[in-house]
């Protein structure tokens, strides 16, 4: 802020925080609508192509199989939320592709979705997977990305399930419009464990259920 003031001689009135927003400083309500609209249209003009968030061809069979498992895994106390979208089957398609939202993009994402996903190739696996994820994090996954099938999203309550499905819409939304800008830049592992640890977050996360 101190460098952009010398170098402009007035403070920033637009400011763009990495995995966080955008921020914009105006005297009139008219004001900050002109600026924020200044920003989204330059951004816009740059996207090469949009996320698509319809339904794609999934393994009708395998994903009404993986359904199955993961309420035996998870038991019946669990709500599971299916979305076959193209971007999800897209992502699950290949450990590559899983690689670009495997981590976290904003502060969010962590409180509603857990940190990261858990990708499965074979469904016959997911009870060990599960069980590995958990001992390994400390905790169950709420996003589980089935190749051929798409996103699963599990929670104790059909609300954190439900929402745990939209926030990950919107990282495979960030995904999605990043390759327009060089591709996503998701939060360190540094950054994602302080959040997972911070207990302003976690109370957070027990509100949202």
């Amino acid at each position: 802020m101190e460098d952009y003031k010398a170098k402009y001689n007035k403070s920033a009135d637009m400011i763009l925080l990495e995995n966080h927003g955008v921020f914009v400083a105006g005297n009139t309500v008219e004001e900050l609508g002109e600026k924020l609209g200044l920003i989204t249209s330059k951004i816009r003009a740059s996207i090469v192509s949009e996320p698509d968030l319809s339904s794609g061809e999934f393994d009708g069979d395998k994903s009404m199989s993986t359904f199955n498992i993961l309420n035996e895994t998870f038991t019946d106390n669990f709500v599971i939320t299916y979305d076959p979208s193209v971007e999800s089957l897209n992502a699950a398609q290949s450990a590559a592709a899983f690689e670009k939202i495997r981590r976290p993009f904003n502060p969010d994402q962590i409180v509603y979705c857990k940190p990261y996903p858990l990708y499965i190739e074979d469904e016959s696996t997911i009870p060990e997977k599960v069980k590995s994820y958990e001992k390994e994090n400390g905790f169950l996954p709420k996003v589980i990305l089935v190749k051929d099938c798409g996103a699963y999203a599990v929670d104790s309550k059909a609300k954190g399930s439900e929402n745990a499905s939209l926030l990950f819409n919107d990282a495979l939304k960030i995904a999605a419009y990043a390759e327009s800008f060089g591709g996503g830049k998701p939060m360190t592992d540094e950054l994602t464990d302080f959040i997972v640890n911070w207990e302003a977050e976690s109370y957070r996360s027990k509100q949202v259920k």
